[in-house]
């Protein structure tokens, strides 16, 4: 693991910690978090590696609502780093910002 790698799980944490506390409380946060460590052995700090499981689960739990749910989160991960956002119809996902973050694909972005 980088220090980027590092840097990209602690942000994506925090980010994630928050949108969901934002959104759905922080008790459904826990328990989205606690069930994704027990069934999946996904820690909390480590979303970035497989984020797809989280996103899977919230559409189990909160079904199409989670779209959105991903949506916000991007949006506010783009603008934790200072980035311009890709417009709403492009869709842009997580799995496609941390490619852009882990390539150091930012030029696009400000």
């Amino acid at each position: 693991m980088t220090p980027n790698d590092s840097f990209l799980d602690m942000m994506l944490y925090q980010c994630v910690d928050q949108t969901l506390t934002d959104l759905l409380g922080g008790r459904v946060k826990e328990t989205i978090f606690d069930y994704l460590e027990r069934n999946s052995g996904l820690a909390r700090t480590e979303i970035s590696k497989r984020p797809n499981e989280l996103f899977d689960l919230l559409e189990v739990a909160i079904g199409k609502t989670s779209a959105m749910v991903e949506q916000i989160l991007v949006e506010n991960l783009y603008l934790k780093l200072g980035w311009k956002c890709p417009n709403s119809e492009s869709k842009a996902s997580l799995t496609n910002f941390i490619k852009l973050t882990k390539e150091g694909t930012t030029s696009n972005h400000h």
